[in-house]
C-alpha cells in the first residue's frame, strides 16, 4: 500500500522543479539564442567574447549546474565526467588565448 503524504509530495515537487530549473539554466547556456540559417548559441558563448569575464562566468555557471546535479543524486561517473567538461574546458581556454 502506498501512503501519500504532503511531505512526500513536496519533496518530489522540490526536485522536479529544481531539474526544470537547472534544464533552463543548461538551455540558457547553450541554445538560447537563435541565428540566422537554424544555428543556436547560448549566453556562454556571448559572453565567453569578454576576455577574463566570460571564462570566469562560463565557468562558474557550468560549476553551479555541476553542484545542483551532485544535490539532485547523479551517478558518480556522470558528476566526474561533467566536472571533467568543465575543466578542460576552462584549461583548454586559457591555453588556447593566454592573456
Amino acid at each position: 500500500m502506498l501512503i501519500s503524504t504532503p511531505a512526500l509530495c513536496s519533496q518530489g515537487n522540490e526536485q522536479l522543479q529544481a531539474r526544470s530549473k537547472t534544464l533552463r539554466l543548461a538551455r540558457l547556456l547553450d541554445s538560447s539564442i537563435r541565428l540566422p540559417g537554424g544555428y543556436r548559441v547560448g549566453i556562454d558563448g556571448v559572453v565567453g567574447l569578454i576576455p577574463g569575464v566570460g571564462d570566469v562566468v562560463g565557468g562558474a555557471l557550468s560549476s553551479l549546474i555541476l553542484y545542483k546535479a551532485y544535490r539532485m543524486g547523479l551517478p558518480k561517473r556522470a558528476l566526474l565526467l561533467m566536472g571533467g567538461n568543465i575543466l578542460i574546458e576552462g584549461i583548454s581556454k586559457n591555453a588556447l588565448f593566454p592573456r
